[in-house]
């Protein structure tokens, strides 16, 4: 348990490992570090002992820990909560790996309002000696990244865009290849429509032929690949209706990519999209919209209000989409609602596509599991 007195909820090991890291980049000059503490949410402050329990995903996460001992587990994924350099998960002193995935505006509440203050973040789940594998997409968080494992005198392995060979769509899958003067992948198969998992497996078959003392052989790697499934995004939850849990700017960006490149002339042409969407309101929930509305991709998209507190307002959310003149839209007070009603609207040819929330994947996924009951 953490105590007012001690140096913080994190654990004094994670503290040592940024102070150290913060001395080695001073005394090398390459930055100045500002420290600024993570507002967290404890279950229970005791003010008269002084005394604060651990935040609710702390207990999670040791238990997790506890579980995946009892269990042997061979290899252990952790992915971080919020940020990484305070995060609980950084608790780990020594991992085989480090891998940072594309890093985008999130969370700028907490991680800053830069895409450099938030890769500086990110970039604290690197550790001395411990490859990290990242995907280097942008010049500014990249060179951070390379930065930080320069003054940790650790390898930086980067997964560039130009090594990812041009994806096919085809109707339920992604074909791709991968080389990178070292080693090549072709005929790579993921059983997915979105396009930018291309991105995201080539920075985990890189991970796997890092983990050179526990190599995972190639054809480990493309069943792997093959085998995967990531619940809301891009999942096909009933015929024609795809849900993806693209929260943020990139992450909408990311989604309207992939629903232009999953449709074919031919099926362009034989019938409409339609989305219905839900936003929280601490997003960027104006440059969502007006990257949806400036696609006209949509014939249709019905708005919720989603069953959370953080939920953009009816009144918010009518008033942003009202910039959008080419924009139909329909406003409802539930996600059921909008749900049912733009099920009501789908013709047979037409394409149901759910975004904005994964509030708004869960609520659907639930609808559509108790749905054949009712």
């Amino acid at each position: 348990m953490g105590t007012w007195k001690t140096r913080g909820l994190r654990g004094s090991t994670l503290e040592d490992l940024i102070n150290r890291t913060n001395d080695s980049y001073r005394e090398k000059k390459l930055a100045l570090i500002q420290k600024i503490p993570t507002p967290i949410t404890p279950i229970k402050i005791d003010k008269e002992h002084r005394h604060i329990t651990l935040a609710y995903f702390d207990w999670l996460f040791g238990l997790a820990l506890l579980l995946f001992v009892q269990k042997q587990a061979d290899f252990v994924i952790l992915e971080t909560g919020l940020g990484g350099r305070l995060d609980a998960t950084n608790c780990i002193a020594k991992p085989k790996l480090c891998v940072i995935t594309e890093i985008g505006f999130d969370h700028m509440q907490y991680l800053g309002n830069t895409l450099v203050e938030i890769a500086g973040e990110k970039a604290g789940i690197i550790k001395p000696g411990t490859p990290v594998v990242y995907l280097d997409k942008r010049k500014e968080t990249s060179r951070v990244i390379e930065q930080t494992a320069a003054v940790l005198e650790t390898p930086a392995i980067a997964v560039k865009k130009s090594q990812i060979g041009r994806p096919v769509m085809r109707k339920k899958s992604i074909d791709f290849s991968f080389g990178n003067g070292y080693y090549r992948y072709d005929n790579l198969i993921l059983r997915t429509t979105a396009a930018y998992q291309t991105e995201n497996a080539s920075v985990a078959l890189v991970a796997a032929r890092s983990l050179k003392e526990e190599r995972i052989d190639d054809e480990a790697v493309r069943k792997g690949l093959y085998d995967a499934f990531w619940p809301g995004r891009m999942e096909e939850s009933l015929p024609r209706v795809f849900l993806d849990g693209a929260h943020n700017e990139d992450g909408i960006e990311a989604f309207l990519t992939s629903v232009s490149a999953a449709n074919t002339e031919q099926e362009k042409a034989a019938g409409k999209r339609l989305l219905l969407f839900g936003v929280v309101a601490d997003k960027q929930d104006d440059k969502m919209i007006g990257r949806i509305a400036a696609s006209q991709l949509f014939s249709h998209i019905a708005v919720t209000v989603l069953a959370s507190d953080r939920s953009a307002s009816i009144d918010k959310l009518k008033v942003a989409w009202a910039q959008y003149k080419t924009a139909d839209c329909s406003f409802h007070e539930s996600a059921e609602e909008a749900f049912h009603y733009i099920q009501s609207i789908q013709k047979e040819a037409d394409t149901i596509y759910i975004a904005g929330s994964l509030y708004l994947v869960g609520q659907i996924k639930t609808l559509v599991r108790r749905t054949p009951d009712d």
